[in-house]
């Protein structure tokens, strides 16, 4: 059996290899990838890895450029109520499915439907909780999903219902669980629908093939509305999970868009400065602390772990990447926002250190009693530079013990969202330039983005208020009381604001360097 599956395979690699070596005039484009995804389905994802896939497959009614700014999709225009309760979209008469049907509005319809469906347990429902019924359908509250405020008075016309003003809203809609679903393709195959062959998308490219841990390969989609715009034939997502072996690669030619190692960095800026870009981007690298169970539930040990990590070592020596030392959630550069860092930053350290020790030995930890705790992080070997040297610091300051756990990328995730863990290496992007994209995972209703089981009635209030405010200046202040709140309670230790490293190939053309760290495929190409 097992040589069979090995030739199967051998066979359709070789095809693949043979397209490649015949086709002389296709573009193609390779991008090394850090993981596996976990599935193509766009309602079922919530993790940046399967999102850079799915932005090349599918198209919203908004999508997010390469520059980083919202535009139109499936959707040209909209208008919006007086109230910010009634949005209207008005979609593009020429948006089809790669199969050739017309993409509707009642596609739509179906697929926010199936987003809010307790059946499809969709990682980010909790982001369209704006949405009228979305809450009480998801809770199993209210069964008729007909119920949900997403309308379509005709093929071209979309209407979703809103229960309180949400500004943010086109920023959300570009996201995967605001794609279109094919109904038919996945009432034909079920679960296997996302698998070459089967699965029908409508955005600039389609599925043409997957080898799990290798390789996913898309092909130009014909019928995309805006296919003469799309300059790269082929985009050929490459499983390479090690940055060291990324490195290598790029450097041998064999990939045009990379990681790199931070090791490696001083060598490129001497070396390859203009393919390394040292993109600053909207990203908050924590540890996640499961508040849920004890003894994390208690918030002076957190305060006291968060209060004994030195960030501008982690930074300035453990990671050095020109990353920024983190102490609170929502990270720089947000329009409008103040940050709101605990008010034990402004301590010196020698401060700070005493202060952690009282509140360590108030929680009944000491010398003769000390806080043993499990730390799990995905494998790679940043990852594990960094959990080392913040256990060596908790040792040191606090004498707690720390187990180190690592684990592929998609098991860490699965324990962290099912809250199988003490503490995890985590880290969040931001999906559109608003702090809510930071603050909104810790309301209590959040579901599976809430994977710090932190429930706080003040801080969920102050949300609440948020969506109610109208004036920009003003619900930007109940968010920064927000955040105030998250820097009290500690459910996460901020560690860095991130920026991304990537090797880029100097015959590529229309890469922009964008704090949400976003690059379509379909927004490049190679020079002439």
């Amino acid at each position: 059996m097992v040589g069979r599956i090995g030739r199967v395979c051998g066979i359709a690699l070789t095809a693949v290899l043979l397209m490649g070596a015949t086709a002389q005039a296709e573009t193609v484009f390779r991008r090394g990838h850090q993981a596996e995804p976990e599935s193509l389905d766009p309602q079922k994802v919530d993790s940046a890895e399967e999102s850079t896939i799915l932005l090349d497959l599918f198209d919203g009614l908004t999508r997010i450029n390469g520059k980083g700014e919202i535009i139109p999709a499936v959707a040209q225009s909209w208008d919006v109520a007086p109230d910010g309760l009634t949005w209207t979209f008005h979609l593009r008469s020429d948006a089809k499915w790669s199969d050739g049907t017309p993409v509707t509005a009642g596609d739509f319809v179906y697929s926010f439907r199936r987003s809010v469906d307790p059946a499809t347990a969709a990682p980010y429902v909790s982001i369209l909780y704006a949405v009228v019924g979305a809450r009480a359908i998801s809770d199993g509250k209210e069964k008729d999903l007909s119920k949900l405020g997403v309308t379509a008075p005709d093929d071209h016309t979309l209407k979703i219902a809103l229960t309180e003003p949400t500004a943010f809203l086109p920023g959300v809609l570009a996201l995967p669980i605001g794609y279109p679903i094919p109904k038919a393709a996945v009432d034909a195959y079920g679960t296997q629908w996302t698998r070459p062959g089967k699965m029908v998308s409508n955005g600039a490219y389609k599925l043409d093939y997957w080898e799990p841990q290798q390789e996913i390969r898309l092909t130009r989609n014909p019928n995309y509305w805006d296919a003469k715009s799309v300059r790269i034939d082929v985009a050929r997502w490459l499983v390479v999970e090690s940055d060291e072996t990324a490195f290598k690669r790029f450097r041998a030619g064999e990939l045009d868009f990379s990681r790199i190692p931070v090791t490696e960095i001083p060598y490129a800026r001497k070396n390859m400065a203009a393919e390394l870009h040292p993109d600053v981007n909207m990203w908050t690298a924590y540890v996640i602390l499961n508040v849920g169970k004890a003894p994390l539930s208690d918030v002076r040990l957190r305060q006291a772990l968060a209060m004994t990590i030195d960030r501008e070592t982690l930074a300035d020596k453990v990671d050095p990447h020109g990353e920024l030392p983190a102490y609170g959630l929502v990270p720089p550069g947000m329009p409008g926002y103040t940050q709101q860092p605990p008010d034990w930053m402004a301590l010196g350290k020698a401060e700070r250190l005493t202060k952690a020790k009282a509140l360590y030995a108030e929680a009944g930890y000491g010398p003769d009693k000390p806080l043993k705790l499990e730390l799990i992080y995905p494998t790679s070997e940043n990852a594990r530079r960094m959990t080392s040297a913040m256990a060596g610091m908790w040792k040191q300051a606090l004498g707690a013990e720390i187990v180190m756990t690592n684990e592929e990328n998609q098991v860490t995730l699965a324990q962290t969202r099912h809250h199988d863990f003490e503490m995890s290496l985590y880290g969040w992007i931001a999906d559109y330039p608003d702090p809510w994209t930071f603050l909104s995972i810790l309301q209590s209703d959040s579901g599976d983005l809430n994977t710090f089981d932190y429930k706080n009635p003040e801080f969920d209030q102050l949300l609440s208020k948020a969506t109610q405010t109208i004036e920009p200046a003003a619900r930007l202040k109940v968010l920064e009381a927000a955040e105030r709140v998250i820097s009290r309670d500690m459910p996460m230790i901020p560690l860095y604001y991130d920026v991304r490293p990537y090797l880029v190939s100097t015959r590529l053309d229309g890469y922009h360097a964008n704090p949400l760290d976003i690059h379509p495929t379909e927004d490049l190409a190679f020079k002439e």
